[in-house]
């Protein structure tokens, strides 16, 4: 994920896989350290899409417990426990009382037939999740069991962010120790849009993920040899632009991960640029000035939509806003944003790929309290229509 997200080589942990066609099937005996074989994950048939979102502990002024809509949701992730180097797993980091929202959620939840799952890690954890996958496996499979039990969650969502070739074989016994022991968890990682983890970590454990859901948001900065570009194309990428939903498809694909197991992400929030009034432009002096949390979709709505001017890229299917002068808090020129439109593009690109679902980061950034429509972009990505 973006502020507070798994990814790459599995080595010498006895396992092989069938690849046809590119693409992975459950075929295969894996086995844990012990040698026990491992049963896998049934691939979802293509109807049984989800509809996924992330609900964080820091945001819930933006969106309480109460305030959640499951009727549009499958699965709800919720974030975050933490670990750390010494073998802790600790769920308080961001709000002291984020374990009972958590057991809350998930009563709530199953009140009407939906899911959740705990988020695990994120963004900013990456030596604590290392270290104690590393050095402390067998009592972070422990503590992980006993939350999820604690919490009455139906899952766990790994977000090793990020996850080098060199880390893969400590993830991959982490999974398949999880699944060995508890083998009714619903294990599930978010990918990163342009490094998904090698095809010989999806050989190894993708038959024992429920989930592969891609992280295709804040696809977009000032990188070298890049111009100034959409947060979130849909297509239309280029040799300078070097970033599209249907250009990290693909590479999921080559790395065999079946299309029925992989969820399309949407982000909740823009990217604003200052020096820059759009997309495809030399950025000489442009900058992205904010994106995840501090440009929700509610922030761009509050503050940017009224005052610039609206533009689509027919060829990218990508909003976004101009401004004369520049606007707003961080003093944007150009906002590239997902609406609801672009949302149900994405939506209707997943059902025509024949993906596993979709997954949104966050659902608070979405969230107006009181509307009619009180989660705009998320009914757009499920396809349901909240107004009575």
């Amino acid at each position: 994920m973006k502020r507070p997200a798994l990814l790459r080589l599995a080595q010498g942990l006895g396992a092989t896989a069938l690849l046809v066609g590119g693409s992975l099937y459950g075929t295969a005996v894996h086995h844990a350290r012990g040698g026990q074989p491992l049963a896998t994950a049934p691939t979802p048939p293509p109807e049984a899409r989800w509809v996924g979102a992330y609900w964080v502990a820091y945001e819930k002024d933006l969106c309480s417990v109460e305030q959640v809509d499951f009727s549009p949701i499958t699965h709800l992730f919720v974030g975050r426990a933490v670990p750390h180097e010494d073998g802790t797993l600790r769920m308080d980091e961001d709000d002291p009382d984020n374990e009972a929202y958590a057991k809350e959620l998930a009563v709530r939840a199953h009140r009407v037939g939906k899911k959740t799952l705990l988020m695990i890690g994120g963004a900013g954890t990456y030596a604590g999740f290392r270290g104690a996958a590393h050095a402390h496996q067998e009592s972070l499979v422990q503590q992980l069991i006993a939350l999820a039990d604690r919490t009455k969650s139906d899952g766990l969502d790994l977000d090793w962010e990020p996850l080098p070739p060199e880390d893969e074989g400590d993830a991959v016994a982490l999974l398949q120790d999880l699944h060995r022991q508890r083998p009714e968890l619903l294990l599930t990682i978010p990918v990163e849009w342009g490094r998904p983890p090698t095809a010989a970590f999806f050989a190894r454990v993708g038959p024992l993920l429920s989930q592969v859901n891609t992280m295709t948001y804040g696809m977009a900065g000032r990188w070298p040899l890049w111009k100034t570009w959409h947060s979130s194309a849909l297509r239309g990428d280029g040799p300078f632009t070097r970033s599209s939903v249907e250009r990290a498809l693909a590479l999921l694909l080559s790395r065999g991960v079946p299309r029925a197991k992989i969820g399309l992400g949407v982000g909740a929030y823009g990217t604003c640029w200052t020096g820059a009034m759009g997309p495809q432009q030399i950025p000489w002096s442009a900058r992205v000035a904010a994106n995840d949390g501090d440009l929700s979709f509610r922030n761009i709505v509050r503050d940017y939509q009224v005052a610039g001017e609206l533009h689509r890229d027919e060829e990218a299917r990508a909003p976004w806003l101009s401004f004369a002068a520049p606007q707003g808090p961080f003093g944007c020129r150009f906002v590239s944003y997902e609406d609801a439109t672009s949302v149900a593009e994405k939506a209707a690109f997943a059902r025509t790929e024949k993906l596993g679902g979709t997954m949104m980061w966050t659902l608070a950034q979405q969230h107006f309290e009181g509307a009619a429509d009180a989660d705009p972009l998320l009914h757009a990505m499920a396809g349901t229509n909240p107004i009575k």
